[in-house]
């Protein structure tokens, strides 16, 4: 084996509904070069098998979902062992990650002792409140990732850092961050990793590069999502590409 190359999706592999022009065969190539890929996700709205299929879906590779790593599951992690009740501010990935861990949901907030919150597509005031309280009476509070945005093909929308501060706001609480480029996510990743370098191709640089940048990993910067322009860009990626049609050859060279 090559080594290990870490992949972003949003923005990197789909954007939106559909697939990264060649993301498919870009994955492919890079696969028979001998690397082991996974996928790295802060978006904690889909469960891990769902996000294989919308890879599936929108490139055609074949990802299973033991490939992929979400700040959901980073959460799940954290909280597992610490707290026995959630409530939940996002999506179905949350609950499906901490049900895995042996961490039960409510959807009481008196009955929670952790709240933890992600991108939530039906995020409301009436919730907000519920979390609030939640958190003002003792429990404690866990994002899921403090992305504030993310991609999608009509521009940037709120991610799950927009919900999460307007939680802090309510609470009076910082929230203990779980995905990329936090310890949690960089414990996750680092124990799936075999023999060989490790590369992470990304396209937010607070995010997938400060991740690698932490562990000394590799960094590849496409200009498919967040970032379409690399001047400037801290901490520094090792290389800029394109898109992902490019990383193979790169990381032949």
């Amino acid at each position: 084996m090559s080594g290990t190359v870490v992949f972003d999706l949003d923005g990197v592999v789909y954007l939106g509904g559909q697939g990264i022009p060649g993301a498919g065969a870009s994955l492919r190539e890079t696969e028979e070069a001998g690397y082991q890929l996974l996928f790295c996700t802060n978006n904690s709205s889909r469960g891990r098998e769902s996000t294989a299929e919308k890879i599936r879906r929108t490139t055609g590779f074949p990802a299973s979902a033991d490939q992929v790593i979400s700040s959901a599951t980073a959460a799940a992690h954290l909280v597992a062992g610490r707290a026995r009740r959630a409530f939940v501010v996002g999506g179905e990935g949350i609950v499906e990650a901490l049900a895995e861990s042996g961490v039960e949901t409510t959807t009481d907030w008196r009955h929670a002792d952790v709240v933890v919150v992600g991108v939530d597509f039906d995020f409301t005031y009436a919730k907000l409140s519920d979390a609030m309280a939640a958190v003002r009476g003792g429990a404690w509070l866990v994002a899921t990732n403090r992305d504030s945005t993310y991609p999608t093909p009509e521009g940037l929308a709120p991610g799950a850092g927009s919900v999460v501060a307007a939680v802090e706001a309510a609470s009076g609480t910082a929230a203990v961050a779980a995905g990329k480029p936090e310890v949690p996510m960089r414990s996750l990743i680092t124990s799936r990793l075999g023999a060989g370098p490790v590369w992470v191709v990304g396209d937010r640089p607070d995010t997938d590069l400060a991740m690698a940048h932490a562990e000394g990993w590799g960094s590849i910067l496409v200009l498919t999502g967040v970032t379409d322009d690399a001047a400037g860009v801290r901490p520094p990626p090792d290389h800029v590409v394109a898109s992902i049609t490019d990383v193979p050859r790169l990381l032949a060279l």
